[in-house]
């Protein structure tokens, strides 16, 4: 960064939630929706390729790309006991502004409050949180027009030098941070607070294109529509959001670039990044972001850094730096150590080989995002890749129109069937009640034969260790029945092609599923319902024997049960589980602590759609 002799020099972080700079909007053709930022020369802006954050929200995110904390080490030291990026920056001698379009309280947590209020100055748009409504970006304008002339009156920029070298060797700043070095005193933070440097630097946290996508930007930039998302395999509902998606970006576009003139005639580097994506319908029926089913739409951000053009002239060979940098692998959470790189601050902590711009830096470094290696499970993602995933199946699928309506959307279905004789042949009927219709939905004479001669066309994208994708719940599997039945589910599989290990066959009478697991069909045992609120510890460690001895049989590969009940049957053995909790809302299921337990290979989640039966 500039020599600390120079008044006119000025840093700033720009961070925002938005996807990749260069596709924005996977439409075909791709939208122009950043024409502001899209003119300025490429000398200027350095567009980065390849580079993810750490997590998928935003307080996870600056708690490490704003301190030294990263997946490596967070488990050995909290956060808030490395340095951060405001005190080393003030150690270093620049005037730290922070000023923010986000919450100043969030239930989200607030690292970035936390962080920002080491600021010299700390500014907030509105006292909202998480719930309220936020003000356009566009009022962070006003407050950095303020924060600019203020800062440029009390440095007095005509009688400084603004064409001095970087310093060879900058000062060594303490692991350890002074408290006397530090105020906490609300009154030094105010515009009037006389200035004791000639280095700014500012932090702009905006809105960017957070959702809900259709209140971050004005009337004046509605201009896309769900006509112009031409993607023939989403809903209009779903081009619509993503249209709204394309006018936030679009507003971002003119609210980054305004940020960019106020530093383009000044000795200024200006980063510009998302502390994380967002996933817009880009390869299943999902918008926004979670840690819980994380995609590469989620964590791949827009990483962009601008130059002025006399940062440009005073530094070449740090610009040039910057450019080679372009198509390196990179994870924000490093990011403190590339912005103390090139701004030539040194601290105990920093580590040349994660910095993006060092010619040390490790680009063979493992990306872990929420235990997934980022460039192995999630890069190659497209929009034919996993649907909803191989852990989420779609609960009773009893009807060909339900599997065709929901064959995008999911990757493997359940469906119910009774083994039945015609007066000619057995067959399996597909209907949760059976002939009767017990419970009032009587039987179509749906063979399974034809259910699966249809999924067998169904195009299924595997995933690594994913195998199963049919669920056939035998309602009536008993002894008399069970060969018969294990020849004709074999006759049907090998008529359509359809592979052994694709199917489990759940029932009650675990007795009878041996025969199918030996026949190399995946087998699980229907565990009942119960009243575990009245059920003595007595008749519970008896069932927990008795589930214990039909794991201990070899007849079944899996325990099925309802969700309500996790606890106590995880309690039972180490057996691989399946799972049900199909009246609760999908984004509610991927939440629950069972979903997040890797022996949960199958979670059924109930959607009707138009032919539920």
């Amino acid at each position: 960064m500039p020599d600390s002799k120079t008044a006119d020099s000025k840093n700033s972080i720009d961070s925002a939630d938005s996807k990749d700079f260069k596709a924005q909007d996977s439409t075909n053709p791709p939208l122009p929706n950043n024409p502001l930022l899209s003119k300025i020369p490429p000398k200027n802006l350095a567009i980065f390729s390849d580079v993810i954050s750490p997590a998928t929200h935003t307080d996870i995110v600056l708690k490490e790309v704003l301190t030294f904390s990263n997946y490596e080490n967070k488990a050995q030291i909290p956060w808030y006991k490395t340095m951060n990026l405001i005190d080393i920056m003030k150690l270093a001698g620049y005037y730290t502004s922070w000023i923010s379009n986000q919450e100043v309280v969030s239930i989200y947590g607030n690292a970035p409050e936390t962080i920002a209020r080491r600021s010299n100055l700390t500014l907030f748009t509105t006292l909202s949180g998480s719930f309220s409504e936020k003000p356009y970006d566009e009022k962070i304008l006003p407050l950095l027009d303020r924060v600019i002339k203020d800062r440029e009156a009390k440095m007095g920029l005509k009688t400084l030098d603004s064409t001095k070298t970087r310093t060879e060797n900058p000062p060594k700043i303490p692991n350890e941070i002074p408290s006397e070095n530090l105020s906490n005193n609300p009154a030094k933070n105010s515009l009037n607070t006389q200035a004791k440097t000639q280095k700014n630097f500012y932090i702009i946290h905006l809105m960017g294109t957070h959702g809900a996508f259709k209140n971050r930007y004005p009337r004046a930039f509605d201009k896309f529509t769900k006509d112009d998302i031409k993607n023939p395999d989403l809903s209009l509902e779903q081009r619509q959001i993503r249209a709204e998606y394309a006018n936030a970006i679009l507003y971002n576009d003119f609210i980054v670039s305004e940020i960019i003139k106020r530093f383009k005639d000044k000795n200024s580097l200006v980063f510009y990044f998302s502390d994380h994506g967002e996933e817009v319908y880009d390869f299943r029926d999902f918008a926004g972001h979670t840690g819980s089913m994380v995609s590469r739409f989620m964590v791949e951000i827009p990483f962009l850094v601008f130059m002025s053009d006399e940062f440009i002239a005073t530094y070449p060979n740090l610009s040039q730096k910057i450019q080679n940098a372009k198509n390196k692998p990179f994870m924000s959470d490093d990011f403190i150590h590339a912005l103390l790189d090139v701004s030539g601050i040194k601290v105990g902590e920093f580590e040349s080989s994660r910095s993006l711009f060092s010619d040390d830096f490790n680009q063979k470094r493992i990306r872990m995002v929420y235990d997934k290696n980022y460039d192995f499970e999630l890069r190659n993602q497209s929009d034919k890749y996993a649907k909803l995933g191989s852990r989420i199946w779609l609960h009773r699928v009893n009807s060909v129109e339900k599997l065709h309506e929901f064959s995008k959307k999911y990757n493997s279905f359940e469906i119910d069937t009774h083994f039945l004789h015609n007066g000619e042949r057995w067959y399996f009927d597909v209907g949760h009640d059976g002939l009767g219709g017990k419970n009032g939905v009587k039987s179509i004479n749906l063979d399974l034969d034809l259910m699966l001669e249809n999924l067998a066309k169904i195009e299924f994208i595997r995933e690594p260790n994913a195998e199963a994708r049919i669920w056939l719940d035998f309602k009536n599997l008993n002894a008399k029945n069970a060969q018969n039945a294990l020849a004709e589910l074999k006759r049907i599989c090998d008529k359509n092609g359809i592979s052994y290990n694709e199917i489990i066959v759940e029932s009650g009478s675990w007795e009878n599923l041996g025969i199918f697991k030996n026949a190399g069909f995946k087998t699980s045992y229907y565990v009942p319902y119960y009243d575990l609120k009245n059920m003595s510890e007595k008749e519970k460690m008896a069932e927990r024997a008795r589930l214990k001895k039909i794991t201990e049989s070899k007849n079944v590969d899996f325990l099925s049960f309802y969700a309500v009940y996790y606890d106590f049957v995880k309690s039972v053995s180490d057996i691989d589980l399946l799972t049900w909790d199909e009246g609760k809302e999908l984004w509610k299921v991927v939440g629950e602590k069972y979903f997040k337990d890797k022996k949960i290979k199958a979670v059924l989640v109930g959607e009707s759609g138009k032919s539920h039966r």
